[in-house]
């Protein structure tokens, strides 16, 4: 009976652990895809109608999910204060995709039109770039790791009981 009850905590864990691998990958995509969505609106907002750039962030703050409203408040925060800008940052992004998100925003609201469209192409193209990786990697690796963290409590069930 003992053994039964601790194989069957052993699955618990391993399904769980299974649960957040496959979650992280879901989130990375969806905040690239957030990232995504919210260039796209931001280049026909600033090249036809001219929205001043704190608009523009409380607005995508209104249609994007959680993490990517949390990188944006860091960048609303950063646009008020003048002395040392806080650093954006997610758990579920890669260094690089971090650094094309830093760079961004970094100019985001600073230079004048053409540049800050050559900018949001820039961004554009490279947050595409790793939104395939992103989209694959959740695939390949997310999938995968949920079943093998399944099947991995199933044999440890199996061997326990």
């Amino acid at each position: 009976m003992i053994s039964l009850i601790g194989g069957g905590l052993l699955f618990i864990a391993c399904f769980y652990m299974g649960l957040g691998l496959r979650r992280y990958y879901r989130i990375r995509k969806d905040l690239i895809m957030d990232f995504c969505v919210f260039l796209e609106n931001i280049e026909s907002k600033i090249r036809f109608l001219n929205v001043p750039v704190p608009d523009l962030i409380s607005e995508g703050k209104t249609v994007c999910k959680a993490e990517f409203k949390n990188i944006l408040s860091v960048v609303e925060k950063n646009l008020t204060i003048k002395e040392e800008k806080e650093k954006i940052k997610s758990v579920y992004l890669l260094e690089k995709t971090n650094e094309i998100m830093e760079n961004f925003f970094s100019t985001l609201g600073t230079t004048d039109l053409t540049t800050q469209l050559a900018s949001i192409e820039s961004a554009k193209s490279s947050a595409l770039i790793e939104l395939t990786k992103a989209e694959k990697d959740m695939v390949s690796k997310g999938t995968l790791s949920y079943k093998l963290a399944v099947l991995l409590g199933i044999a440890l069930l199996i061997i326990v009981v």
